[in-house]
């Protein structure tokens, strides 16, 4: 069986128009009954007792992990127990400026002159 609907695809439902003759009561008050249901005290506003001081958010996990200093100069790279290795990069590091021209022999400062031997 087929519905009127289902026949027509583009068919619109038309609803009666919304009834507005009902009445509306007014239900105002007058200001003197608002004033009967607020006490005439003011709140008391109190002070909190916690004791304030700063979030202390990573304090903990930071006194957990262990720090590693990183070395800042070739000296104290070469004072470590990795001494060979540090020297043998640096040597790697230096001769590849060297054979791809960005470092000229002249350009070498001095105190990195004494390693390079």
């Amino acid at each position: 069986m087929v519905t009127a609907l289902e026949s027509k695809p583009n068919a619109c439902i038309q609803y009666d128009p919304i009834d507005d003759d009902y009445e509306v009561e007014d239900h105002t008050v007058s200001d003197s009954e608002d004033r009967k249901d607020i006490p005439d005290t003011e709140p008391v506003i109190r002070r909190s007792s916690r004791s304030r001081h700063p979030p202390d958010c990573y304090g903990v996990y930071v006194n957990l992990t262990e720090i590693e200093k990183e070395l800042t100069t070739p000296t104290e790279a070469l004072a470590g127990s990795d001494k060979d290795k540090w020297k043998s990069a640096m040597n790697a590091e230096f001769n590849s400026l060297k054979s791809n021209d960005v470092l000229g022999a002249d350009c070498v400062p001095v105190r990195l002159q004494r390693y390079r031997q």
